[in-house]
Order: structure tokens, then C-alpha cells, then sequence
């Protein structure tokens, strides 16, 4: 009886490159790898069958037909960067240069050596640098150097939701969930993918952010004391169909429709003689949003190193009190614009 020789299921790299071409896969080498947690990165093909059922003389005994490849793609990432700076501004490190770069506006002009990143309001402007190529290996038979890996390759990648989860002790994480253009099967694959392939920008993870988180309702900066800051970026990535024989498999490319910006905070309940939150939301009142320096620099390698937030337009519209040692307030609540063109949200590695 033969035996099936399977892969090693706990082999796994992630390599991606902004695409000069929206949909044309650029070519990736594993200089293109970025660290990525373990078992969190995942790519589904999607295929969709259609199991013609016709009638003759023997019975119905047809192949399926694939329609269409919707594929679909998911990985979660620390925050990091290695605070060096060349001219006086900082490297970008590859997560942002090669992934966020398709959704979001990357600045790094000024002479204070930071990344400002904000969502981008049109994020399909020339067609180009909105979208980028991802391969996973998700098994491996043999050596990195010379085994068979498990690969599947996707183009056109688009971010349809990014999501920053901010500790107060702990490693920053970056979520990425998006779509992707068919562009090849799940395959054996020879890719040399020995070494530490590494960012070299990522030999310093962004952790800890106290509790310098601050709202400001016009009269004056409060200081949250947060356990954790969620933000979640929505683009509203959803495919565009053909009619199926102008493109591969029927899908056309991926839009976007938004960028809905929600925060989830849970700061430990104040008096509400001196902050009455809840009495600004049901007024509807914003609050500003921000970290008054960047953190941690009592973790870092290099003074005031790590990452901060400014958003200036946001309403809470959620709650849910949890009591532990001290009363915790659990807000939920969405960065606004009042126009098209005003950027809701600035996140900073510095």
C-alpha cells in the first residue's frame, strides 16, 4: 500500500511586492519575505464549480467546470521598524514600502524622521502602486534550499480591511485581510527560501504603549488609561466580474468603495464630574484622538522609538462597562470627515 508523503505543515513564509501594474504579477525572490506571526497567514483560492448534470443513454457522468476563482487572502504581522534614518528620514520597512503602500499614503518627507501613513482616498489613481503580489508556502518537503514547497501565487491584491492592535504591554500587531486575481494553482514549487530573509528594517518590534492615549472633547486633553487601542481601516474591497471570457476565470479586478475608520478603547471609567464621555456622545459630539508622544521609549533601543496615533474627528457610539479591579468602559466608536478629501486618521513610526 503506498504511503502518502506529506508536506511539513509547520513550514510557512510570505513574500509580496507592490505591483508597478495593477493585476501584473511582479516576479518575487525570497528577498521579498516579511515576518508574519505563526500559522496566521492564509490564501483560499476560492473556486466556484458548476457540476453540469445532463441527461443520456448511461447515466450523468460530467466534469465540473470552474466558473470563477474569487481568492482570498489573510496574515497578521507585529509593527515594526528599526528606527534608522538615511538623510534624516526614516527606512521604510518592507510591510509598509511593499503591502500598505496599496492603501495607504506613505510619507516619509519630513526631516523628522518619521512614517506618516493615512488612508488613502483614491486608491486607484494611474493604476499603479494600489496593488501588489503575495505568494504563501505553506508546506515544505525536504530543505528550504532544495525541498518542494506548496505554493500559490495571487495577483492584484487589494487591502479590504487593516486592523492595528495597540497594547499596553505586548507586541503591536498588524492584521491584513484582502482579495486577490487568480493567477496560478496551489503548485510544488523549487524557490530557494533558505536564510533569514528578513526585512532588514525588522529587528525592532514596536510593543507597549502605556497609557498615553488622550481624548480631547475641545475642552481640554484627558488621559485614557487603556489597556488596548483597536483601529480598524474598511476600504470596502469587493471584485469586479467580466462575463467571464475576458478575464481568467471571470474575475476582472478588485474596487474600493470606502474607508470607513472605527476605534475600539477601553479606558478606565472616570467620574463623570471631571469627563462625561458618554454625555458628549449622546449630544453627538467628537473627540480627538491621539498619543501625546510616541511610545515606548523606555523599551526601545533608540529614545522616543515607536508608534503614535492622531485622529481629530471621532464619535463614540458604543459602550460596555466591564468591572475588574477598576471599572473598564469599552467604547466603540468611528473617525469621521466632514469631507471626501480631510484624512480621519495619521498613524507615525518615528
Amino acid at each position: 500500500m503506498a504511503s502518502i508523503n506529506s508536506y511539513n505543515g509547520s513550514f510557512g513564509a510570505i513574500l509580496a511586492a507592490l505591483e508597478t501594474a495593477e493585476g501584473t504579477a511582479e516576479a518575487l525572490t525570497k528577498a521579498d519575505a516579511i515576518p508574519v506571526f505563526q500559522a496566521t497567514p492564509t490564501i483560499d483560492l476560492g473556486f466556484s464549480m458548476e457540476n453540469p448534470a445532463l441527461e443520456d443513454m448511461y447515466g450523468t457522468k460530467y466534469l465540473g467546470q470552474v466558473t470563477v476563482a474569487k481568492c482570498t487572502w489573510s496574515m497578521e504581522m507585529p509593527i515594526y521598524g528599526d528606527g534608522e534614518a538615511t538623510s534624516g528620514h526614516l527606512r521604510i520597512p518592507k510591510y509598509i514600502s511593499e503591502i500598505i503602500a496599496s492603501a495607504f499614503e506613505v510619507d516619509n518627507s519630513t526631516t523628522s524622521a518619521e512614517i506618516r501613513l493615512t488612508p488613502k482616498i483614491n486608491t486607484t489613481t494611474n493604476n499603479t502602486n494600489c496593488s501588489f503580489t503575495l505568494a504563501g508556502y505553506f508546506g515544505l518537503k525536504g530543505a528550504p534550499a532544495g525541498g518542494t514547497k506548496l505554493k500559490a501565487l495571487i495577483a492584484g491584491c487589494k487591502i479590504g480591511k487593516a486592523t492595528f492592535t495597540l497594547k499596553s504591554d505586548g507586541l503591536h500587531r498588524l492584521k491584513i485581510e484582502g482579495l486577490g486575481v487568480y493567477n496560478s494553482n496551489w503548485s510544488d514549487s523549487a524557490d530557494d527560501l533558505s536564510g533569514n530573509n528578513w526585512d532588514v528594517a525588522a529587528n525592532q518590534f514596536i510593543r507597549g504603549t502605556g497609557q498615553g492615549l488622550t481624548l480631547n472633547d475641545g475642552n481640554g486633553a484627558v488621559t485614557a488609561n487603556v489597556t488596548s487601542t483597536e483601529i480598524s481601516i474598511d476600504f470596502g474591497a469587493d471584485y469586479i466580474l467580466t462575463d467571464g471570457a475576458l478575464s481568467t476565470l471571470g474575475v476582472g479586478g478588485i474596487g474600493y468603495a470606502k474607508r470607513d475608520i472605527t476605534f475600539t478603547i477601553d479606558p478606565i471609567w472616570a467620574p463623570t464630574s471631571s469627563y462625561n464621555i458618554y454625555s458628549q456622545a449622546l449630544a453627538g459630539g467628537s473627540f480627538a484622538i491621539a498619543s501625546a508622544t510616541a511610545y515606548p521609549a523606555a523599551y526601545s533601543a533608540t529614545a522616543g522609538y515607536g508608534f503614535k496615533v492622531a485622529a481629530p474627528f471621532v464619535q463614540f457610539a458604543g459602550s460596555t462597562p466591564d468591572r475588574g479591579v477598576a471599572v473598564r468602559q469599552k467604547l466603540t466608536g468611528m473617525a469621521v470627515k466632514s469631507v471626501e478629501n480631510t484624512e480621519p486618521l495619521t498613524l507615525t513610526i518615528i
